[in-house]
């Protein structure tokens, strides 16, 4: 036998509340704030317990507070390969390149995003098998939709450089103060 009206909604107001205690309320605002200031049509959220992922479904950007030690690691290394200027942290490297994917999507052919998930799906299954290692990693961040993103990501930190470094370095001390 179901619940009713009144029941439910209440505990849908609690989940709301767990959800909140698992997000940084200011994390949020200086991601939407950027966003907002800059004039991109999307919004963020920052979830410590989840990945960093683009849903263009709600065109919402989720930095994630979950680290992974060895694609952050590679991740950092293929950026500067790209030409990447500067020192930043990881975390304002993942938000652009996630912002980077609602901005790049529609340049994508339909065979690229199918080439794009074939290796993503086959990157999921040896990581599943093997864990993570540099090799995989690379074969995913060069894949067309990734690639494209993280390109952009570069390109867009090095010719706003000191605009995002202001936003680099709010966000890291926002971070750093949970």
């Amino acid at each position: 036998h179901g619940f009713d009206f009144a029941t439910q909604n209440h505990f849908y107001n609690i989940y709301i509340e767990l959800r909140k205690g698992k997000k940084n309320m200011r994390v949020d605002d200086i991601l939407n704030n950027f966003l907002q200031e800059n004039c991109f049509d999307c919004h963020a959220v920052y979830d410590i317990e989840a990945d960093s992922y683009y849903s263009i479904y709600e065109e919402e950007i989720v930095l994630g507070g979950q680290p992974d030690p060895v694609a952050d690691k590679v991740f950092m290394k293929y950026v500067k390969e790209l030409g990447l200027i500067g020192e930043w942290n990881i975390n304002t490297l993942t938000f652009m390149h996630e912002l980077s994917h609602h901005l790049t999507l529609h340049l994508l052919d339909e065979e690229e995003i199918t080439i794009s998930q074939e290796i993503k799906f086959f990157c999921s299954l040896e990581s599943e098998k093997f864990g993570d290692n540099e090799d995989i990693c690379m074969i995913y961040f060069k894949c067309p939709e990734e690639a494209i993103a993280t390109e952009y990501a570069v390109e867009y930190l090095n010719n706003n450089y000191e605009l995002m470094q202001k936003f680099d370095k709010e966000l890291t001390d926002a971070l750093n103060c949970r």
